[in-house]
């Protein structure tokens, strides 16, 4: 039987020869002075011309905002605006007690339940405690709130 031949280290491809190149050698982009100043000075004005844009984008929404802030001030009533906080404190303060002792111990109907169509709606406390006490379920007649 015949064995094959191991190649020595010579037969072995060596990288460091030159080969056949198989792709166009790349030519190094070189630029001129001149063009690098021109394209430095495009982007100088490309620059100038996006912040200028962004500056008048930041005004109209600052006045946008300083507009609409105005006319939400401008709902609260002068007098409102004008008084202080000691004012308003005395005023909120001796405000409820007087119409907790002027109505019934029933608990009160909050604004954002009353804008719902209960505010207008009241039923005299002798009606109340006939309800209460009748074991019969009959309805109520609404009465309309007309402002």
């Amino acid at each position: 039987m015949a064995t094959k031949r191991k190649s020595s280290d010579e037969d072995t491809y060596d990288n460091n020869e030159a080969r056949t190149p198989t792709s166009p050698p790349r030519k190094k982009l070189r630029i001129t002075r001149n063009q690098k100043q021109a394209l430095i000075d495009n982007l100088q004005l490309e620059i100038t011309e996006r912040a200028r844009k962004l500056r008048a984008q930041y005004s109209l929404q600052a006045n946008d905002l300083r507009a609409r802030i105005e006319r939400r001030v401008n709902r609260i009533p002068i007098a409102l605006r004008k008084a202080n906080m000691g004012e308003l404190l005395e005023k909120h303060s001796t405000a409820p007690r007087v119409a907790h002792d002027n109505s019934s111990p029933r608990k009160l109907i909050s604004p954002s339940k009353g804008s719902r169509g209960f505010a207008g709606i009241s039923v005299s406390p002798a009606k109340q405690r006939a309800a209460v006490a009748s074991p019969q379920t009959h309805r109520v007649k609404k009465q309309r709130c007309d402002t």
